[in-house]
């Protein structure tokens, strides 16, 4: 079973540990990322700018996951992160299945992320649930959400999202 709990400041180094965990994947295409990411977190708490969530599988924290309101329709997921130990085992198919089917509870139609274009593990993973690319220009990604996308904006990323059923 999968809980998403809201996260606490004491849960700061939970989400730096699975930070540090991210460093074998990303490194390659996001050199010097994640390390000094993890050690912002522990030092400065949770962002104030997304919520932050711990997934529990049964009860046991096994990631975390980062969600924004860019409007009331459009909710932009911020972070998906698993424990190695947790990886592989269909946990982020579930927490999406548990997102999409809660979100428009709250209004929401749509769910996007961003993707690194060299990931493809993971667009493999979004493609595998449902999403699509949205935008693959800094130019379109930034207008999408009527401009609330622009902040979040990184180099080399696409945005994937998909419309939920309300």
């Amino acid at each position: 079973m999968i809980e998403l709990v809201p996260a606490t400041h004491e849960d700061r180094f939970f989400i730096a540990r699975v930070t540090r965990a991210a460093i074998p994947l990303f490194e390659p295409i996001q050199p010097g990322v994640f390390g000094p990411l993890a050690v912002r977190i522990e030092n400065d708490g949770l962002f104030k700018e997304y919520e932050s969530y711990i997934i529990r599988y049964g009860s046991v924290p096994a990631g975390f996951l980062g969600l924004a309101a860019l409007t009331p329709e459009i909710t932009y997921m911020v972070a998906l992160f698993f424990l190695p130990e947790f990886r592989g085992k269909g946990l982020g198919t579930k927490v999406l299945q548990t997102l999409e089917k809660s979100l428009p509870d709250k209004g929401v139609r749509e769910l996007i992320l961003l993707v690194h274009h060299q990931a493809d593990w993971a667009v493999g993973f979004y493609r595998k649930n449902g999403y699509s690319v949205l935008a693959e220009t800094e130019e379109a990604m930034a207008a999408y959400a009527g401009g609330e996308m622009k902040k979040w904006l990184m180099p080399q990323f696409i945005l994937m999202g998909k419309r939920l059923d309300i």
